[in-house]
C-alpha cells in the first residue's frame, strides 16, 4: 500500500489511540495508574515510579530521579530515539496509517488498540502537605550538623523538625526519636509548598506538593556575586553556603542552589536572571559512579551543554556528593577539592 494518510503529528497519533494504550505498551512493568511501579530506565529495589493524571494527561514520573515524561517523550526516552522516530515508532507499531504509507514490516508486533472507549482517570493534581512543627531535638541537630548545617542555618534555610503530618487530611505521627523535617517554600495555587524528609526511611523518604518553579535556598543566596554552584539537593547546596559563611573563598562570594528534585534544573526563567548576577556559574551534580547509567554525570552534561556551563562532580570510589563528601573527610577537603576543580 502506498500513498499519504492523515499528517503523523502527536495530535492526529493521540486522536486515535490513547495515552494509556502507549504507557502500556512500551513501560515494560506498568500496570495501573496511580500505583508505584519498577523504574524502566534504572535498577531498583523499591518501586520509585508512578503514572497518574496531571494536567489533563497521563504522565510518568520517576521519584528516583526526578524526571517525568508525557507519553511521547516517554517512547523517545525509552527507545532512545528522536522525536520524528518516536512518532513513526507508534504509528507503525499501533498501525496507524499516519503520514507516508510504504508497505512497511514493522520491527515489533502490531499493538491490537483496545476495544471501546479508553479508560478515564481523575488528576490526580497536588497533595495538600500539612505539618506540626516541634523544636529540634538532639538527634535531628546532630545529624544536620554532620553535613555542616548549623540551627541558624536550618531556621533560615526554613528547614522544620515535624511531629505530625497530613496528606490530604489523613494524618500521621512521627516517632519521637524518629528523624523528620519540613522543608517549606511559598504559598502557590491555594497551598502552601513544602517537602516533608524522612532520612531514615528504606521507603517513602519524600512527600511533597511543590511544582518546577522551586529553587532551593534562593530565598538565603545573595543577589550577586562571583560563583553560583547549582547542586543536586538542598543538603549540598547547604556546604557551599557555609564555606561562604565560614569565609573560605576569602574575597570570593559563593552561594549554592538546587532545583525541585535530582535529575532536573533549576527553573530556566529564574537561571535567565541568575546569569546577569553571578560571574559564574557551575554545576556539581552527584557522581553515581557506582551505577551503570551514572544519573548525576549525566545530567550534569546534559544541562551544562544546554546552557553552556562548566561542570564537576566528586571523583569516582569516593562519596558521591557534596555533603557526603564532607561528612567523610571534612569541609575543608571538600574546600581543595573545589579549589583544584576550579583551577583546572
Amino acid at each position: 500500500m502506498y500513498g499519504f494518510g492523515e499528517e503523523l503529528t502527536k495530535e492526529n497519533i493521540l486522536s486515535k489511540v490513547s495515552s494509556y494504550e502507549i504507557f502500556k505498551h512500551y513501560s515494560d512493568n506498568f500496570k495501573e495508574v496511580n500505583k508505584h511501579f519498577i523504574s524502566d530506565f534504572r535498577k531498583e529495589d523499591n518501586p520509585s515510579c508512578c503514572i497518574a493524571q496531571i494536567k489533563g494527561d497521563l504522565l510518568y514520573t520517576d521519584f528516583g530521579t526526578g524526571q517525568s515524561y508525557r507519553s511521547i517523550a516517554f517512547v523517545m526516552a525509552k527507545l532512545g530515539v528522536s522525536y520524528p522516530e518516536a512518532l513513526q515508532q507508534i504509528n507503525t507499531d499501533f498501525q496507524l496509517g499516519l503520514g507516508y504509507i510504504l508497505d512497511f514490516k514493522p520491527d515489533k508486533v502490531v499493538v491490537p488498540k483496545m476495544e471501546g472507549v479508553a479508560p478515564k482517570f481523575q488528576d490526580k493534581g497536588f497533595s495538600i502537605l500539612k505539618k506540626k512543627k516541634r523544636p529540634f531535638t538532639k538527634r535531628d541537630l546532630e545529624y544536620w550538623n554532620s553535613f555542616y548545617w548549623t540551627e541558624w542555618m536550618l531556621t533560615e534555610a526554613k528547614t522544620e523538625s515535624i511531629s505530625h503530618y497530613w496528606i490530604n487530611g489523613n494524618m500521621w505521627v512521627v516517632k519521637p526519636d524518629e528523624l523528620a523535617f519540613s522543608y517549606e517554600y511559598y504559598w502557590h495555587g491555594g497551598r502552601m509548598q513544602r517537602k516533608l524528609y524522612f532520612p531514615e526511611r528504606d521507603k517513602f523518604k519524600w512527600f511533597s506538593n511543590v511544582d518546577n518553579t522551586i529553587c532551593q535556598l534562593v530565598d538565603v543566596m545573595p543577589k550577586m556575586g562571583d560563583i553560583l554552584f547549582i547542586t543536586s539537593s538542598k543538603k549540598d547546596a547547604g556546604i557551599f553556603w557555609r564555606m561562604q559563611l565560614d569565609g573560605m573563598f576569602q574575597d570570593t562570594v559563593i552561594h549554592g542552589v538546587a532545583p525541585n528534585t535530582e535529575g532536573s534544573f533549576v527553573p530556566e526563567a529564574w537561571f535567565l536572571k541568575a546569569q546577569n548576577r553571578w560571574k559564574k556559574i557551575v554545576i556539581w551534580y552527584n557522581n553515581d559512579w557506582d551505577k551503570d547509567n551514572n544519573p548525576g554525570v549525566t545530567n550534569a552534561i546534559k544541562y551544562g551543554e544546554k546552557y553552556n556551563l562548566p561542570y564537576f562532580y566528586n571523583p569516582d570510589e569516593t562519596p558521591k556528593d557534596p555533603s557526603d563528601f564532607s561528612k567523610k573527610y571534612g569541609i575543608e577537603e571538600f574546600y581543595k577539592l573545589v579549589k583544584l576543580k576550579l583551577d583546572e
